[in-house]
């Protein structure tokens, strides 16, 4: 038996995923699973043992571009995901996503399986199934898997991700290089999908939260988005501004 899973979402979306692509394999070890995820996410896939091969397209429409290499691209894509046969098509979406679902029944499966509010809207989706409001997404990911007979487990189940070679090395170097030992630091995260709200005022209030902490910070910043990044000791006193990383003094502690 041969699986496509599809899965066009962001970053976290595909790693919450994860989960569906390890109950397949475990629950059905003969079964073929494949991943068709795009340019943006598809490396979270990268070395999953859970899969055993990765389609990655380019998307069409990116940051209000359109791309007809990209569109010329797919329409060749498609064509050989076709030429798979699949038995079962499972669009990866916890809630409905007409684009997705459009995409999976475009690509020819026998049996295809999707979230929808109004199956009528889609006639040719053997499976669907409703909405599902009240459960984790892992958990409505994975409720996906029912018409294949398969049931959630018991236990909780995590994302995984599996970090490449190269990658490890780099970070075992990068926070060598700036003295953090293994279970010795703290990482918080600050993002946005949006640059408007990655602004220097988004900045100072990290800034004022993390200068609560006793002891330094290093600031790395988005390749993508050079801000002026500025850390500050624990009394409020500047330690600097820099692009990219910066390696803040160790702030002073009192005893006891």
């Amino acid at each position: 038996m041969k699986i496509l899973v599809i899965k066009r979402d962001k970053i976290g979306d595909l790693l919450l995923t994860t989960p569906l692509f390890a109950l397949l394999k475990a629950s059905l070890p003969q079964v073929e699973t494949h991943l068709l995820a795009n340019d943006y996410n598809a490396w979270v896939a990268a070395g999953n043992p859970h899969l055993d091969r990765v389609w990655v397209y380019r998307r069409v429409r990116n940051a209000g571009r359109v791309s007809l290499a990209a569109a010329w691209q797919w329409l060749w894509q498609s064509l050989a995901l076709r030429r798979e046969r699949y038995d079962w098509v499972i669009v990866a979406n916890g809630d409905e996503s007409p684009r997705a679902i459009r995409r999976g029944l475009s690509l020819g499966g026998a049996r295809s399986v999707a979230r929808c509010a109004d199956a009528s809207k889609y006639p040719r989706l053997s499976d669907p199934l409703p909405p599902d409001g009240s459960s984790h997404e892992i958990e409505r990911l994975m409720g996906l898997l029912f018409p294949l007979g398969l049931k959630n487990p018991d236990k909780k189940t995590y994302p995984s991700y599996t970090l490449p070679d190269a990658s490890a090395a780099f970070t075992r170097s990068w926070l060598a290089g700036r003295g953090l030992a293994p279970g010795k630091y703290v990482v918080l995260g600050l993002g946005a999908r949006r640059p408007k709200r990655s602004d220097s005022g988004c900045l100072n209030n990290f800034t004022r939260f993390i200068s609560g902490f006793r002891a330094g910070c290093t600031v790395q910043s988005c390749p993508r988005r050079r801000a002026s990044l500025a850390t500050s000791d624990r009394r409020g006193g500047q330690l600097g501004t820099h692009h990219g990383i910066h390696l803040a003094r160790p702030a002073p502690t009192s005893a006891g």
